[in-house]
């Protein structure tokens, strides 16, 4: 059985949107657009006319992605969304507002005759929503246009670098299905052109790593603790080994980069307080995280994220890989005493 939850939007007649529920018997659509075309013929005031991209379960799809891909991905509860809510006409019809306004920045290096080309990377401005806290960031969409712009004008290349060099601290990679464009691979160029390092999620353990750890030899199980994970599905896979429950939330693969923290501040403590505090309202126990840089600054500025966030943490902390396997071996790691969420465990 497959259950859908459709976001819906009238403004001539809604004060507020909605996920209205469909349940289907059968899953064996082509794709996403024909599950939306077999919604339409059954409830005619839906509207779906011009769309290409939506999000589903917060990630950016194209309509035309393999249903059974989507399946695969999400599991048989998907909710519909347009690619900005906010900015929703009718249904999953969207304005788009907050993306073409940004194409005034590039005025000083790109024209009109640049603006087809840049209306087609919508999906890739809404694909991160680090957009949202931050005024600065003009959305990973800027990457891939200051990409266009330096193959089809290389006399503007400097112009071009200097322009998008103070961008690529806010790269995150997009949450989105098989956009046309390599994001991580325009990154790594944009970033060799300008002379940068390219920032890397720099994982404790690899994938390999966290699925070679037999959990059977451990004396102690986390049978009982309620656990969510920070964006990392090898992490997730280690805990159900461990005996632990799996607590899902909201923003469980949000992007974050320390490095934007120097850039600006309050965009990466409220990055980090939307991760934290989703974490500890979705009742679990602790938060795991698998990133060296993401746990040394979720912790590190944890009192400076409850005081921008006008909320306190009670009894919640987070725990790394490599501490929740000594742990559970029986260690005690002396890295616990330096923790700023004090851990607690029973």
């Amino acid at each position: 059985m497959l259950e859908i939850r459709l976001f819906r939007f009238d403004p001539k007649i809604d004060v507020l949107s909605y996920f209205k529920p469909y349940i289907f018997e059968r899953e064996n659509f082509a794709s996403v657009s024909e599950l939306l075309g077999e919604i339409k013929a059954g409830d005619p005031y839906f509207s779906y006319e011009g769309v290409s991209f939506v999000k589903i379960n917060g990630v950016v799809a194209s309509v035309e992605e393999p249903f059974g891909g989507i399946l695969a991905r999400f599991g048989r509860i998907l909710y519909i969304a347009p690619l900005s809510q906010k900015e929703a006409r009718k249904d999953l019809e969207c304005g788009f507002e907050s993306f073409y306004s940004k194409f005034q920045s590039f005025s000083a290096i790109a024209n009109s005759d640049t603006f087809e080309f840049y209306k087609e990377l919508a999906p890739y401005f809404y694909s991160s929503n680090l957009r949202k806290f931050s005024e600065v960031f003009l959305g990973n969409s800027a990457f891939v246009f200051a990409n266009f712009l330096l193959e089809n004008f290389p006399q503007k290349r400097g112009e071009i670098l200097d322009f998008i060099r103070p961008q690529l601290v806010y790269f995150t990679p997009c949450n989105a299905l098989n956009l046309d464009y390599d994001c991580d691979l325009i990154y790594d160029r944009l970033c060799e052109l300008c002379g940068i390092d390219p920032a890397r999620v720099d994982k404790i353990y690899s994938a390999q790593s966290l699925a070679e750890i037999d959990a059977n030899t451990a004396p102690h199980r986390y049978t009982g603790f309620k656990i969510a994970v920070w964006g990392d599905e090898g992490a997730r896979d280690l805990v159900r080994r461990f005996g632990g429950d799996i607590v899902r939330f909201e923003r469980e693969n949000e992007a974050l980069r320390a490095e934007i923290y120097g850039a600006e501040k309050e965009c990466a403590l409220r990055v980090a307080g939307e991760i934290l505090f989703d974490a500890f309202d979705s009742g679990a126990d602790f938060l795991l995280v698998n990133s060296k840089s993401a746990f040394g600054f979720i912790d590190g500025k944890s009192g400076e994220i409850c005081a921008l966030m006008g909320r306190e943490l009670i009894d919640f902390y987070l725990l790394s890989t490599d501490e929740f396997i000594a742990l559970s071996k029986g260690e005690k790691p002396k890295t616990l005493a330096s923790h700023k969420l004090k851990v607690v465990l029973v």
